[in-house]
């Protein structure tokens, strides 16, 4: 028998009804990611069941190293703190991905945060921290990344386990989304650290596993090491406005950026 793919779980609003046509979103947590340029939700949006068909994927990636050499990047400076992997597109290596729950759970997050009838999937990335031994991720601004995309994205950070303050849960200077882009500096073999971050104003965004966090490209955020004796694991996805009518293959651009960051050279997959 196939395992179950699990379901989506529509919250109830603060008088206890669900939100507006079924949303997963409240209206004002739209009001607060607009303000601040980043969103905490923190109760599960998917079951166990869900989570356990995304996790058992990208453990397959992750500790079967059956990831090609130009997908896997190194966030943590090694030689201070210890390693942080990141596998960057994992919906290509694996396709199955896109067909789950969680996958159709966050795309209806990025349809409700930007407002529009379609989205795209723009990138996705899997940070999965080791215990004890991992650094942190610096605080950085997405754009830096992604320069040619300074506009409307959503970035969806899915916790697959609890995260915590503890196992490095994401943080953000509310706000900064509206403020210049800074200079970054090197961090590690493939990160960046922005510089001048003001930690007062920060903000430790703890979610349960099936929580999620959402930020804008230009949002300062990081995330802390993972001091626990669990993995800390995580999948992000970016999605983009699609104004156009529905296209079945990847748009060339986004291609030659696969292309670019991996040196591979998948066919575009379909759907």
């Amino acid at each position: 028998m196939a395992a179950s793919r699990g379901s989506v779980l529509v919250p109830a609003g603060a008088n206890g009804r669900h939100s507006p046509q079924g949303h997963l979103i409240r209206p004002e947590e739209v009001d607060s990611y607009r303000a601040e340029g980043s969103l905490r939700i923190n109760r599960p949006l998917v079951d166990a069941a869900a989570i356990r068909v995304v996790r058992a994927t990208l453990d397959e990636l992750f500790l079967d190293t059956a990831a090609p050499a130009g997908y896997v990047h190194e966030l943590g400076a090694v030689g201070q703190y210890g390693s942080v992997p990141e596998i960057i597109w994992p919906t290509l290596l694996r396709p199955e991905l896109r067909r789950t729950t969680v996958f159709e759970m966050l795309r209806q997050v990025a349809l409700e945060l930007l407002e529009v009838e379609r989205v795209k999937l723009h990138f996705d990335h899997a940070i999965f921290k080791p215990p004890r031994t991992a650094g942190p991720t610096a605080w950085h601004q997405d754009v830096v990344f992604d320069p040619q995309h300074d506009c409307p994205v959503v970035t969806v950070w899915f916790a697959l386990v609890d995260a915590t303050e503890e196992n490095g849960c994401m943080m953000f200077i509310p706000g900064s989304h509206a403020e210049a882009v800074r200079r970054h500096e090197p961090y590690g073999r493939d990160g960046q650290q922005a510089t001048g971050v003001d930690l007062d104003r920060r903000v430790v965004c703890p979610v349960p596993a099936g929580g999620l966090t959402v930020h804008m490209q230009r949002t300062l955020h990081a995330a802390g090491p993972n001091l626990s004796e669990g993995t800390r694991a995580a999948w992000i996805i970016k999605f983009i406005p699609d104004y156009r009518s529905p296209m079945r293959r990847m748009s060339s651009h986004v291609y030659q950026r696969v292309r670019r960051l991996t040196g591979a050279s998948l066919p575009p997959p379909v759907g």
